[in-house]
């Protein structure tokens, strides 16, 4: 099976490798790194479904003839708080460093009662026909008053779990078992198999 990650990030591609080769025969992942174009003019969604679509069709117009499957994800950390602030735009809300984010996150929550967040991750993967089959996947916490940061990236050392430990301060291990993109990968897999 040959397929094409619509990514940039080389972590996230050898993510999805690990993950499909457990119980897929892949021959080849490509990303956005094997391909002379990259996303362009793609119209600005604030859904993460519409957005991981979007970004898949975009290059599956161009390359379904090359893959079994283009794959595509869009993530983000959401909140009934600041929905119109977070969600897709988690990674840009905020100018600065990650710790300048998370920082900026405790205070707008300043007074809150109604602490939960959670990352949701939505994959899109289509196939050479233009079938399409979507996964999601969600970490659920709740917003700390600190940042403690170890482990994990993003908003990881702000997020407390149902265990009471900042998902930051678990292992990488442990990290990957809860993580939002972890489990919507997962639950591709299981749909792609049941499709070949």
């Amino acid at each position: 099976m040959k397929i094409l990650y619509v990514t940039d990030n080389e972590k996230k591609v050898k993510e999805l490798k690990e993950i499909l080769k457990k119980t897929m025969e892949i021959n080849t992942i490509d990303s956005l790194f094997d391909l002379d174009y990259g996303l362009k003019d793609l119209e600005y969604t604030r859904d993460l479904e519409t957005a991981a679509y979007n970004k898949t069709r975009y290059i599956w117009e161009k390359e379904k003839n090359n893959y079994d499957y283009i794959i595509g994800e869009e993530f983000g950390l959401f909140s009934e708080h600041a929905p119109n602030i977070l969600g897709v735009d988690s990674d840009c809300w905020w100018p600065g460093t990650q710790r300048d984010k998370n920082d900026a996150l405790i205070r707008l929550f300043d007074g809150i009662k109604d602490r939960e967040i959670y990352y949701k991750s939505v994959f899109v993967a289509m196939d050479e026909t233009g079938h399409t089959i979507t996964s999601e996947g969600f970490t659920y916490g709740y917003l700390g008053k600190k940042v403690k940061e170890r482990n994990g990236s993003g908003y990881d050392s702000v997020m407390i779990l149902e265990d009471g430990k900042y998902l930051s301060h678990h292992s990488t291990e442990e990290i990957s078992s809860v993580n939002a993109r972890t489990i919507a990968i997962e639950f591709l897999v299981d749909k792609l198999k049941k499709k070949d």
